[in-house]
């Protein structure tokens, strides 16, 4: 059964307290530098912990966690702390606002310094896990090659991982409607000339380009992207790289999940084309992933192929994912086809 289903059937039967109130704490978590980032701490309303933390570093105000859910993940019987922080000079976030620079592994390591802050607190069992999308995606990458000791997995969604190529300067073109509309809907259009003024991939790119490192990304990643996304490249070139070169507990731990998605992740219809079949319960996926690497939950995910992909012109019925594979339990099906290895 799958989770909402079974949340669904739950509350309808009253066959147990499945959810009580949940209370907010704001946090300010302090930098190496002395700036301190606002966040929110959420924390099961049972048990004294501690617990395992999901994070999520955002510049946007709304969360995706908060909107989809985090209701499903402070339920009684999953018992996460949720940790959702905005990230350098955004909202209530002291420090200027430099659209990522300060998240991975240069002079400021937000994330590192984030993760390793978490871990020391008393409702914190010192397992994090990472969930970003898009932006909060990148900040997820950025977060990993950082290497903080406590980071345990991390579950990113259409994200870039080398900013410079794959979001700035596509093929070496500057990518204005992507950018530079994007930096002024963030308040953010200080940025746009000093990007404009820097269109060669010099040094000052290395602390948001993860392919510089990817032996230094140490955990395992859900890897979940569309065919249809921006960020596309972004995902199979990490994906691909840490899977070969990274460092202990990421090569040979990878996933990835493709669809025929656009960057809304799983609103399939592109344009006027729509694709069969192709919803995918990714919340399922998620709290599976989750349960195994921070709860240590015996469960199906690690059997699960390293590439699951939707292909447009139709899955073979010997290869595709509509044929069950044998054992598997709780993964939703779909016309996917599986491979394992190099993507």
């Amino acid at each position: 059964m799958k989770v909402k289903q079974l949340i669904i059937f739950l509350l309808l039967t009253n066959s147990t307290s499945l959810f009580s109130e949940v209370t907010a704490e704001k946090l300010m978590i302090p930098m190496r530098d002395g700036v301190r980032l606002e966040a929110t701490l959420y924390k099961p309303s049972l048990g004294n912990g501690p617990w395992p933390v999901i994070l999520e570093r955002t510049p946007y105000k709304d969360s995706y966690l908060l909107n989809s859910i985090s209701e499903i993940l402070l339920a009684d019987f999953y018992q996460y702390c949720l940790v959702v922080q905005h990230t350098r000079g955004r909202y209530k976030s002291e420090g200027a606002d430099s659209v990522f620079f300060q998240d991975g592994w240069g002079g400021k390591q937000d994330g590192y310094d984030t993760v390793e802050w978490i871990a020391e607190q008393s409702w914190c069992n010192g397992k994090i896990g990472m969930i970003g999308v898009s932006a909060s995606g990148i900040t997820g990458y950025l977060t990993a090659g950082a290497s903080p000791p406590h980071l345990t997995c991390s579950v990113i969604m259409v994200a870039a991982s080398n900013i410079y190529e794959q979001a700035l300067f596509y093929g070496g073109e500057f990518r204005y409607n992507l950018v530079e509309k994007w930096l002024k809907q963030q308040d953010a259009e200080h940025l746009i000339d000093f990007f404009t003024q820097h269109p060669l991939y010099e040094p000052l790119y290395d602390s948001i380009n993860l392919s510089t490192r990817w032996d230094s990304v140490k955990v395992p990643i859900l890897h979940i992207g569309g065919w249809h996304d921006i960020f596309l490249k972004g995902q199979t070139e990490a994906y691909t790289n840490i899977q070969k070169y990274g460092g202990p507990k990421a090569a040979g731990f990878q996933k990835m999940v493709i669809g025929p998605w656009i960057h809304y992740l799983i609103f399939a219809p592109c344009g006027e084309l729509d694709f069969p079949h192709s919803s995918l319960d990714l919340i399922s996926l998620f709290i599976l992933w989750m349960n195994y690497w921070l709860k240590d939950i015996g469960n199906d995910i690690n059997r699960l192929p390293d590439v699951q992909y939707y292909l447009k012109s139709g899955a073979a019925p010997e290869i595709g994912g509509s044929k069950p594979i044998p054992g598997l339990r709780n993964i939703p099906r779909f016309p996917f086809i599986f491979i394992t290895g190099e993507f």
